[in-house]
């Protein structure tokens, strides 16, 4: 097996970390579906460069050690040929979609150059698959970065998980997160850089600093535990105003909710009203809100005569690819024009700044809405962007009004 020797290589990194990463490299790497793409044409060429990297750092192979590894790999290797072949057959593979296959090596950094031929690698072709003259591309992997290396292209990871989440608010899902990647390592200086399949856990502590950076700064939500969560989710009672208690809404409010759902007048904003069984649903879609974001729409209650005058609460809602939290009014016809919108949507926001932790707030409403306009105007939001959305299979066209900590004078 492997033994190190006292071989001194000045130009090497012969740090334990780097012996430690190689070691894993052969082991981890050497032989698996790393490489799947192109082992099955060119036999061992794996093991080879795993045993080329320990050798740069030291280390030296019994006798026929890594003959053996070859052998065994190819033995591997044609068995997996034949499985492939068969599957290819069955699928009716196009043949000329393997015309270019990539070799994942654990070069030092600044060790192999990035286009090789197979001679100047001291290895030849498997069964002369390869011309004479062609070129076998080499990409470096980011685990075998030296530091300097590596902080660099940390640093170009966090700027771009900043940007994005300053641009839209929201933490990139799984698919962006993955594009935001790939933009970065697919433009290093010096070439393309290959990583492994964890490394998405990877990427989410290198901006851990980052995310809380701005769960600070109030552009994410705070980050509530599992504990806090359940707090919320038992609490009756969210908040108050000078006028109204907001309570969470329970399957004994449907007679109250009803009322307003029913209304044509109150909902000609949505351009229908509910049935029973919407309505039973509206309030099942509240308690999961209350559950998974601890917000939602609330029951307004009239401190003085405790009626239930209607309902109020924050939402996250999505404007295209932006992720914010919305205010969501509605009350019943008898308590229009009475100062009850104003006070409880002023309330809310507050309520988002102190509890939720967010710098911004947003109404949206369709431009014909102007009660809805004229309250947003009144608790001092500004306009912004319009946007469309579809609403029961139909393009509508919603503007948007939002307010900004920083300009809240009353904090």
């Amino acid at each position: 097996m492997a033994k190190k020797t006292k071989k001194k290589h000045p130009h090497i990194d012969k740090s334990s970390v780097r012996k430690r990463k190689a070691r894993k490299w052969i082991k981890t790497y050497a032989g698996t579906d790393v490489v799947k793409d192109y082992r099955e044409h060119y036999r061992g060429v794996d093991i080879t460069c795993a045993v080329r990297e320990l050798q740069e750092i030291g280390y030296e192979f019994e006798p026929g050690y890594v003959e053996s590894l070859v052998v065994s790999e190819s033995i591997r290797i044609e068995q997996l040929r034949k499985k492939k072949e068969k599957k290819l057959l069955e699928e009716d593979y196009n043949e000329n979609q393997d015309s270019m296959f990539y070799f994942i090596a654990g070069y030092t950094s600044g060790g192999a150059p990035y286009g090789v031929t197979w001679d100047e690698m001291g290895l030849k072709p498997f069964e002369d698959e390869l011309d004479d003259d062609e070129v076998l591309f080499c990409y470096r992997h980011y685990e075998f970065l030296n530091k300097r290396e590596k902080e660099l292209v940390d640093s170009r990871l966090r700027e771009d998980f900043s940007k994005f989440v300053s641009k839209y608010r929201r933490i990139p899902s799984g698919n962006q997160q993955q594009n935001l990647i790939e933009k970065v390592f697919a433009s290093c200086p010096g070439g393309p850089l290959l990583y492994s399949k964890d490394f998405n856990s990877t990427y989410r502590k290198l901006n851990r600093k980052r995310e809380n950076k701005l769960i600070s700064k109030g552009v994410l939500p705070k980050r509530f535990t599992p504990t806090e969560m359940k707090k919320y989710f038992e609490q009756i009672f969210m908040l108050e105003s000078e006028r109204l208690l907001f309570r969470k809404i329970t399957p004994g409010d449907f007679d109250e909710l009803a009322i307003m759902l029913r209304d044509s007048e109150v909902m000609a904003s949505l351009g229908h009203t509910f049935t029973d069984e919407k309505i039973r649903k509206w309030i099942d879609d509240q308690i999961v809100r209350y559950r998974d974001h601890i917000v939602g729409y609330f029951a307004a209650i009239n401190k003085d005569t405790n009626e239930f005058i209607g309902q109020m609460g924050l939402m996250w809602n999505d404007f295209g690819e932006l992720r914010v939290l919305e205010i969501g009014c509605m009350l019943k016809r008898e308590y229009w024009d009475m100062g009850y919108a104003t006070e409880g949507c002023a309330a809310l926001i507050q309520y988002a700044f102190s509890e939720i932790g967010l710098n911004r707030v947003y109404i949206s409403t369709r431009p014909d809405n102007h009660r809805f306009i004229r309250v947003a105007e009144r608790i001092g939001m500004s306009a912004g962007d319009a946007f469309t959305k579809e609403y029961s299979g139909v393009d509508v066209k919603y503007i948007t009004y939002l307010k900004n900590r920083e300009t809240d004078i009353s904090e």
